[in-house]
């Protein structure tokens, strides 16, 4: 089971995409985050494996959030869902290591491949060791976004 959060300033995308998560039976949507703040604490008292996080929250961005995690080596993934589209922002999220950033307004079926690749990532994670061509489906597919 992959345990979900997500951190979503606007209440009407967080209920949508917390409806699209409960969808799947692997995900378990553990809660919704209106800021960073509100993040944090549920990264400090319950296990996440994935946040679903906006760049612009307000007065907090999204980006510092992922790199603030990093700094203190928080073993969470996150997958971007923003509307911010400029290169810049982008390549800073995958530098820091967001697993994908989905451009809003997005079609469900961009984020239900973004949370299968995600779900399939996750599983091949749990082994302890890699040969090379586990290594090569992990990061040099082709079709990564491809029907």
């Amino acid at each position: 089971m992959i345990h979900v959060l997500i951190i979503e300033n606007d209440p009407m995308v967080a209920k949508f995409n917390a409806i699209f998560i409960e969808r799947f039976s692997s995900y378990k949507l553990i809660g919704t985050a209106p800021s960073v703040t509100e993040g944090w604490d549920y990264l400090k008292s319950k296990h996440i494996d994935l946040i679903l996080l906006d760049v612009y929250l307000q007065q907090e961005n999204g980006l510092d959030f992922l790199k603030e995690l990093r700094r203190i080596n928080h073993p969470v993934d996150v997958m971007f869902l923003a509307s911010v589209n400029d290169c810049q922002t982008i390549q800073t999220a995958f530098r820091y290591g967001a697993v994908d950033y989905v451009i809003k307004p997005f079609e469900f079926d961009r984020l239900q491949q973004a949370l299968d690749r995600f779900e399939q990532t996750h599983k091949r994670m749990k082994n302890h060791s890699f040969q090379q061509d586990e290594v090569d489906q992990l990061f040099l597919t082709n079709d990564r976004y491809s029907h």
